[in-house]
């Protein structure tokens, strides 16, 4: 189960392959041809080259599942009777409670080595939209560059995003909440940037897109 890391940067950059290779097929339309004559092979199962690249993303996340049903039907260790006058055996065999161990530990490796996939893919695509939204933030003539680590916290990560509406105007606001500052920025265009100051207790500044 440890070899499942070699999965991990691979689906990390998953969803850049699939956009290089939709970018490929734009660009290229023999390239674009060639694949469809691939994929009318019969071996290829009508499949596209896309759901290929989905295939080890998509094992990562059954692994448990299966692993979890394999670990419901395995009976649990029943009590070892006392063997003190029975003749030895040469052959040891794995005892119940061994077997069921072994599962279980194969169960929470595969959890953990996908959750750490999952995470990294969300810190990743966190940044990628904190560059986005950097783009268009200024503070008087500077840019404010959300990429950039923080004073104490290290580097900044987006934990959410969503829309709100005021009560009373109805007025849309997009809210990014980063793990150090809360980002509130008017979905219509234009405007400037308005900042609260911050608390002298806390390290989070509240900046308002108007």
């Amino acid at each position: 189960m440890p070899h499942m890391r070699l999965y991990l940067d691979y689906c990390v950059n998953q969803a850049n392959a699939g956009k290089m290779l939709q970018s490929l097929r734009d660009a290229n339309p023999e390239f674009s041809a060639q694949l469809q004559c691939l994929r009318e092979d019969p071996s290829a199962r009508n499949l596209d080259l896309s759901s290929y690249l989905l295939v080890p993303m998509q094992r990562l996340t059954r692994y448990p599942l299966l692993i979890r049903q394999v670990l419901q039907y395995t009976d649990p260790p029943t009590p070892t009777p006392d063997l003190s006058s029975a003749p030895r055996l040469t052959l040891s065999l794995p005892t119940e409670h061994a077997e069921r161990e072994s599962i279980a530990n194969s169960l929470a490796c595969a959890e953990r080595i996908l959750e750490e996939v999952n995470e990294t893919i969300r810190d990743r695509e966190g940044r990628e939209r904190l560059g986005e939204v950097s783009e268009e933030l200024r503070i008087g003539k500077d840019r404010l560059d959300l990429t950039l680590p923080t004073h104490h916290l290290g580097p900044r990560r987006l934990l959410k995003e969503g829309v709100l509406a005021k009560a009373k105007s109805g007025r849309k606001l997009r809210v990014l909440l980063c793990s150090d500052i809360l980002l509130l920025l008017n979905e219509s265009e234009g405007g400037g940037l308005y900042r609260v100051a911050s608390s002298r207790y806390c390290d989070l500044h509240l900046f308002v897109f108007t």
